[in-house]
């Protein structure tokens, strides 16, 4: 049980000990221009802080097996496995917000890091926990973990939507401009019912990114000076696409469908040893995240393929990548990512397009340098 105790309080360490050890390794790099490095650094923290669910969880299971005093352990509240790893978790994304705004030089105040701190551990780390908490009721046959489920999608979303609010997602729709023209062209040309055309403020926290969905696309307002032409036609393609397909919508019911159906054969998995049972969390938690990660990038994949097919410019589609960080990283980050790594997207709309290997090496060569004067 000792044993068990003392791996709790490393679990409970370690989040907050490997946020500093970044912030060191942040300075460092920013001094040396090289922020590819650091959010290569970070995805691989971002991925041991979602292990540190499953290993919580485990650890809680086998204390309350091997604990003398049963009592105390069937009277322990929710709160017991949700608060302290979601506290260490919150204190480690606010150390690390902060040294990602020292490398970017993003203008966030206190006020901004603890509310995209916050909302962010809402929407993952709390809400997983909520997940196990459900399940470990839903296992023991009591119906209230169903509402725990329920619950833990609930907070997922509304911390989704927050956290966009504090990255400064603000919409801000257009009825001219570049933008607005190219979007309408594009628009008509893939047959998509496009009810506004929005623009992102650039905002404190220098943000580059567009948005699609809901028969709506929005652009950060700086794309403009990274890209122009049939650069930005290719993002405008890519957005249309994602409200083309419905991967909004279609990535939510498939989030909550996969929730459902672990919570279902939870309820009709029968008892298990303790081993088993620590196995079994682990891909509770992990599998229904694997899989809505393979479908994001997939429809990455595909909307990419479709923009390419829509605008007839595959080297543009390939220029235009160049608005992203080229961080590297392996395949096991890349599983719990949303987008596919750069390289490997720039492979796929180069078989797409039909581009010749001589041009994408030229444009690595390119990116890399850019990425080293950033």
């Amino acid at each position: 049980m000792y044993a068990c105790l003392a791996a709790a309080a490393g679990t409970l360490i370690f989040p907050p000990a490997a946020s500093l050890w970044l912030r060191h390794l942040a300075r460092r790099w920013a001094a040396n221009q090289q922020p590819a490095k650091w959010l290569g650094y970070t995805r691989w923290v971002s991925l041991l802080m979602i292990f540190a669910v499953p290993v919580w969880w485990s650890l809680f299971l086998i204390f309350s097996k091997s604990s003398t005093d049963l009592r105390f352990t069937t009277a322990l509240p929710a709160w017991v496995l949700l608060l302290p790893l979601s506290m260490s978790i919150l204190i480690a994304r606010l150390v690390t917000y902060r040294s990602d705004a020292y490398v970017f030089g993003r203008q966030w105040t206190s006020s901004d890091i603890l509310r995209l701190a916050f909302w962010r551990t809402v929407s993952s780390t709390f809400a997983l926990l909520a997940v196990a908490i459900g399940v470990e009721d839903i296992y023991s046959r009591n119906l209230v973990g169903f509402a725990w489920v329920f619950g833990a999608g609930t907070a997922g979303l509304i911390g989704k939507v927050q956290l966009r609010a504090a990255e400064g997602l603000i919409l801000r729709p257009v009825k001219s401009g570049e933008l607005y023209k190219r979007s309408l062209v594009m628009s008509k040309r893939m047959g998509v019912r496009l009810r506004r055309v929005c623009v992102v403020p650039f905002g404190r926290g220098r943000l580059t990114n567009a948005y699609g969905g809901w028969a709506q696309i929005a652009v950060t307002d700086d794309y403009g000076h990274w890209l122009h032409g049939s650069e930005l036609d290719f993002v405008v393609a890519h957005e249309l696409a994602h409200v083309k397909q419905k991967d909004a919508v279609k990535t939510l019911l498939a989030v909550a469908g996969m929730f459902v159906a672990v919570a279902a054969a939870t309820l009709v998995t029968p008892q298990m040893p303790t081993s088993w049972r620590i196995s079994f969390n682990f891909g509770v938690i992990f599998l229904p995240l694997i899989a809505f990660y393979a479908l994001s990038r997939h429809h990455e994949y595909v909307a990419d393929r479709s923009a390419v097919e829509s605008t007839g410019e595959p080297e543009m589609a390939i220029r235009a990548l160049h608005a992203e960080v080229p961080a590297g990283h392996g395949r096991l980050v890349e599983l719990f990512s949303t987008h596919p790594e750069l390289w490997r997207r720039v492979d796929a709309i180069a078989q797409t397009g039909r581009v010749s290997p001589e041009y994408v090496l030229k444009v690595r060569g390119s990116f890399a340098e850019a990425a080293a004067t950033d």
